[in-house]
């Protein structure tokens, strides 16, 4: 089960995630991709796990923005209350997206379906979920998504 204390304390420079063991984040930099409203905002972390660890890639939601991360091992994202989520493959590379939607000029759905078009002949693997719980999302509850690298979808109830 993921830890919500490991998403908040994600961007300190040293940071202690629970299970006695303590990983080193940095704040990932927002840079530009060559990709139209597209910003690379994300981090490789590792997990503990009992007796080991595991890594997952972090996309970064953003308002108003496609976040976009390589992806080379499971795939998580935070804050879901109805963006979108995405993996796809281009030019032989992987690639996590976490897709701002909104009812305001914000919304990047336009973006997202120009970058498709344009980019058709060289997506490949392209897969696309909405994480939620339906409206159903209980008091003290955050909804995270989860794609993992043989495609399958997930959405995550964590406690705050």
């Amino acid at each position: 089960m993921f830890d919500r204390r490991a998403y908040w304390r994600l961007f300190s420079d040293s940071t202690n995630i629970g299970y006695g063991k303590s990983v080193d984040f940095q704040r990932p930099p927002k840079k530009e991709t060559y990709w139209t409203g597209f910003k690379e905002f994300g981090k490789t972390i590792r997990l503990p796990w009992p007796n080991s660890y595991f890594k997952v890639d972090v996309v970064i939601w953003q308002e108003g923005h496609i976040t976009i991360y390589p992806a080379n091992y499971d795939s998580l994202s935070f804050k879901f209350s109805g963006c979108l989520m995405a993996r796809f493959r281009i030019d032989n590379l992987y690639y996590i997206v976490h897709i701002h939607t909104s009812i305001s000029e914000n919304d990047c759905r336009k973006q997202w379906t120009s970058f498709l078009y344009q980019f058709r002949d060289r997506i490949e693997e392209l897969l696309i979920f909405k994480p939620g719980c339906n409206g159903t999302i209980k008091k003290g509850l955050d909804c995270w998504g989860l794609i993992t690298r043989t495609g399958e979808c997930y959405t995550l109830e964590v406690k705050k």
